[in-house]
C-alpha cells in the first residue's frame, strides 16, 4: 500500500488518477475509488477541480484483533490480525495562504521517551513564492488584514 501512496503523493488529482489506473498493484483499485470520492466531494463543494492535488496520503495501523489458540497442557498462543486503514487528503492551493507542517521530537513528560509529533500552521505568503517541499521559517506576528 505504501508503495502506491508514494507514487501519488503531491501529484495533481488527474495525474494521480492516471497513475492508479496503470499501476498493477492490488491497492491501486481501492485508492482509485477513494480518490474518485474525494474529487466528487470537491465538485459538490463547488471547488475548482483543475487545481486539486493529493496533499497528503498515509497508512496507519488500525485496530488489532486479538485471538487465542489453545495448546496442550494449558498454554495458549496469541494470534493478532492487523487492519490498515488508509487516509488521503486532497485540497486546493489557496491564494497567499500556505499550510506548513512542523515536525518536532520531544521527550514524553512522564515516560521520558522521545516522541515525534507533527502539527500544521497556516502561513501567509504575500507573493505566492513557496512551493511543496520548501523549507520555511515561521515566526509569530500580528494578524494580516487582507
Amino acid at each position: 500500500m505504501k508503495i502506491v501512496l508514494d507514487l501519488i503523493r503531491n501529484q495533481p488529482a488527474d495525474k494521480a488518477m492516471a497513475i492508479l489506473r496503470h499501476t498493477p498493484k492490488a491497492a491501486s483499485e481501492c485508492l482509485e475509488k477513494l480518490l474518485k470520492s474525494a474529487m466528487a466531494n470537491a465538485e459538490v463543494k463547488e471547488m475548482n477541480t483543475a487545481s486539486l492535488y493529493v496533499a497528503e496520503c498515509f497508512v496507519c495501523p488500525g485496530p488489532t484483533l486479538k485471538r487465542f489458540q489453545a495448546r496442550d497442557k494449558g498454554p495458549r498462543i496469541q494470534n493478532t490480525q492487523e487492519n490498515q486503514p488508509y487516509h488521503t487528503g486532497s485540497c486546493r492551493e489557496k491564494n497567499k495562504t500556505r499550510i506548513v507542517a512542523i515536525a518536532d521530537r520531544v521527550a514524553h513528560p512522564l515516560y521520558k521517551k522521545i516522541v515525534g509529533r507533527t502539527y500544521k500552521l497556516k502561513a501567509h505568503d504575500e507573493n505566492n513564492e513557496c512551493g511543496i517541499g520548501d523549507t520555511v521559517k515561521v515566526m509569530e506576528t500580528a494578524p494580516v488584514q487582507g
